[in-house]
């Protein structure tokens, strides 16, 4: 479906579940949405003020705004934490194997000029100089795309270009540091790669760490990095956050471009955050989001997820409360806009019941009902979600 470079010019591709098209009404609320929201403020934080992230609870971690505010009170640099982190996955990836590959030479580079932003007074976001790492799923360049398999002999898996996410993360400033473990081909829920004996669980070593996107956990939950990319097509971000204790979210169908000569596009297959707590998985949420084409992202063909809203993409992403009027009654109304629809939009979670309550024995065909008590844990969830 695909070049090595992501062009997918006259090529077809497939489409395997069920998939559901926002309507006009509903495309042109999130717009709004998202139009009123960079208006206002770009990111989770101007959303978010410190007193309340402070009573949220004390964390453990440092999270993107930790090191925001570190940098901008000059009491530390990008390049000082680059230092200190490379330091501790020398001395501890040994025992946890959740690092894959280290960009030593890129990663130096940014954090050196990331320092200079800093001393100009001049970042270029709130990822300026942050840490982060990606499951090698993702093209960086000059580092390996290996899905988890061992590195190839004649350096066929070293990435010639950065795909969009790891693209995205450039431009915003942040420092790629490495590539993370997974599970070869992504094939196991354990998250368990032989060729790296690991990654194993930060909370007890002889525990697995949930996978695919093993590593990628296990760099958050460890305090490496405050975010790490993650791939998911039946519980890859998810499995490692619920066993490694950070929080994943695997984002729908569209939302996370991602291109890469090993990953297919299929609706069953996203990208998305693992983080140490919600709020920078929202902050990586609006900043890897953002509708894509080619053209926008360095020219060539129409991306495929474009091309499902008619060449424009999804609407942009935005953290609007799930009530919010857009120019509608005066309870709650939030003046701007650009369609200006008057009506509540709720928050909507997609549940195929059909795929949720039933499963594939694996042989021989036909169905098997879904243990009860998973079953009504998942509806009490839902449930909670949506009330």
């Amino acid at each position: 479906i695909q070049d090595d470079e992501g062009d997918y010019s006259g090529k077809e591709y497939g489409l395997d579940f069920p998939i559901v098209r926002l309507t006009k009404e509903d495309y042109d609320w999130h717009v709004d949405a998202a139009a009123i929201q960079t208006a206002t403020t770009a990111t989770m934080t101007g959303l978010v003020s410190d007193a309340e992230a402070s009573s949220s609870g004390k964390s453990p971690y440092r999270s993107v705004r930790d090191y925001h505010a570190a940098y901008a009170n000059k009491s530390t640099t990008p390049s000082a934490v680059l230092q200190k982190l490379l330091d501790f996955i020398k001395e501890k990836n040994p025992v946890l194997g959740c690092v894959q590959e280290v960009d030593y030479r890129g990663s130096f580079l940014a954090a050196y000029a990331s320092t200079n932003r800093w001393r100009q007074g001049k970042p270029i976001s709130i990822w300026d100089g942050v840490p982060v790492m990606l499951k090698p799923e993702e093209n960086i360049k000059g580092l390996r795309t290996t899905q988890g398999e061992k590195f190839k002999t004649d350096g066929s898996d070293i990435a010639t270009h950065d795909g969009v996410l790891a693209d995205r993360f450039r431009k915003a400033g942040a420092v790629i540091v490495a590539t993370t473990v997974m599970h070869e081909r992504g094939v196991h829920p354990s998250g368990y790669n032989p060729f790296y004996n690991g990654p194993s669980n930060p909370y007890d070593l002889k525990r697995f760490s949930g996978g695919s996107s093993s590593g990628s956990a296990v760099a958050v939950a460890t305090g490496m990095v405050p975010v790490a990319i993650g791939y998911d097509g039946g519980g890859s971000i998810r499995i490692p956050a619920a066993w490694s204790g950070t929080v994943g979210l695997a984002v729908g169908f569209s939302r996370f471009p991602f291109q890469n000569k090993n990953v297919n596009i299929n609706p069953s297959v996203k990208s998305g955050p693992l983080a140490a707590n919600v709020e920078d998985a929202a902050e990586a949420f609006l900043l890897l989001g953002q509708p894509f084409s080619r053209q926008g992202d360095g020219g060539g063909a129409v991306h495929p997820y474009t091309a499902l809203y008619g060449g424009v993409g999804p609407p942009p992403p935005h953290l609007h409360p799930r009530w919010l009027n857009i120019n509608g009654s005066e309870e709650n109304k939030v003046e701007g806009g650009v369609n200006g629809v008057h009506r509540r939009q709720p928050i909507r979670i997609g549940v195929f019941q059909e795929w949720v309550s039933h499963r594939p024995t694996g042989t021989g065909g036909g169905n098997t009902i879904l243990d009860d008590a998973v079953y009504k844990t998942f509806q009490k969830t839902i449930q909670a979600l949506t009330t």
